[in-house]
């Protein structure tokens, strides 16, 4: 069996930690409470995947997640699922430009469109997970492999990007 954490102790801890840099919540249930306590300032890292109790992530929470300036990955893995429309194109259309890395795994109505506002706003991405984006489609090669020169590592598993378009990433030498 695993861990359970305390809720208030998590919460506390991330609200009077001003110098964290990385900060796994994976697998937590996610709250109003939880987003708000994380202190942005030196915020490098978060991991946010797998979390339950997505009710948490609203506009207002993306919105502080993303104001973190030194933010360099960004995990939402399997955590937003089917959420609305509004809050991806939120989400999507404010993502710190300096990510290095993006997991949006499992991101059921992320589309090619929003692919390429991502591939355009954040040209330093190194990886980028897109599993289990049920919705991307061969369209999104083209702005992978035209705005994304430094990418490594690309997750496509389980979305409908064929194998003659994944030709196209040829130019990526890193990948």
């Amino acid at each position: 069996t695993g861990l359970v954490a305390n809720m208030k102790s998590v919460q506390k801890l991330l609200s009077c930690s001003f110098f964290l840099e990385k900060a796994s919540l994976c697998g937590l249930k996610l709250t109003k409470k939880i987003l708000n306590a994380i202190k942005n300032e030196n915020l490098k890292v978060l991991d946010l995947s797998c979390c339950s109790g997505v009710s948490g992530l609203t506009i207002e929470s993306v919105n502080k997640v993303l104001k973190c300036d030194k933010l360099r990955e960004l995990n939402l893995g399997f955590e937003m699922g089917s959420k609305s429309s509004e809050l991806v194109n939120q989400l999507v259309n404010n993502l710190p430009p300096n990510l290095e890395r993006l997991s949006l795994g499992g991101l059921d109505c992320l589309s090619d469109d929003h692919v390429k506002v991502i591939a355009n706003r954040c040209k330093k991405l190194m990886e980028f997970d897109l599993n289990g984006a049920s919705k991307i489609t061969n369209t999104s090669i083209a702005y992978i492999a035209e705005n994304l020169p430094e990418l490594v590592k690309l997750d496509i598993s389980f979305t409908k990007i064929g194998i003659n378009a994944i030709i196209e990433l040829k130019s990526l030498s890193n990948l």
